[in-house]
């Protein structure tokens, strides 16, 4: 479950914390927000509710860099706790920003080409199914970024349409997730996760 207090959030999973971070301008109605009373980000933040991983705390390793997150763009709760799960599962310890619809996922992007100070975001993970736009409109606003156009992309989302994997991968998505009915198929995420994450390293030329 979701707690909430002094502005901080912490979901918990089978009785163990994953995360926590600064509450910001997320809607109530997306169930990723306890009380309506939040604090808001600092001026300038991107608007997100931000988690650390518990695997820092696990392995005892350095906090990641300030640029060392992923932004994730998904309205269900229970969905947001299986890829924060799946992340912890596969040790990958990146903070990440969730935001819970299209129109705050273009509004965060539009942040970042407003201001170069504001780090970028190594991968995005996007649902297509969102409230106000839909996740092939955030990909195309994504694609359009002055600063965020090269950032590889996920879909992760119910629809197995072939039109929608077509228009997906036309707009530059680097792999199409199903979201399995299947618990253990759905923390396969991480995995996606990690090989995209590995492909744009060894593209930047790092050892």
């Amino acid at each position: 479950m979701g707690l909430s207090t002094h502005g901080v959030v912490s979901w918990d999973i089978g009785g163990s914390v994953l995360a926590s971070g600064p509450l910001a301008q997320v809607p109530v109605s997306s169930g990723l927000v306890g009380e309506s009373g939040s604090k808001p980000p600092p001026s300038g933040a991107p608007p997100a509710l931000r988690y650390e991983p518990e695997v820092l705390k696990e392995t005892g390793a350095a906090a990641p860099a300030a640029d060392d997150f992923v932004l994730l763009i998904e309205d269900n709760r229970g969905d947001v706790y299986l890829i924060l799960w799946a992340l912890e599962i596969h040790k990958l310890p990146l903070r990440v920003d969730v935001v819970a619809d299209g129109e705050e996922a273009q509004q965060y992007i539009q942040r970042l080409d407003a201001d170069p100070t504001l780090p970028c975001p190594r991968m995005v993970l996007v649902d297509l199914n969102l409230p106000k736009k839909s996740g092939h409109e955030v990909l195309e606003w994504l694609r359009n970024s002055a600063r965020c156009r090269d950032i590889p992309a996920v879909v992760c989302t119910t629809s197995n349409a072939p039109a929608d994997r077509e228009k997906a991968s036309s707009l530059g998505a680097v792999h199409y997730f199903h979201k399995a009915s299947s618990y253990r198929e759905f923390l396969k995420i991480g995995e996606v996760m990690k090989e995209v994450l590995n492909m744009k390293t060894e593209t930047n030329g790092a050892p």
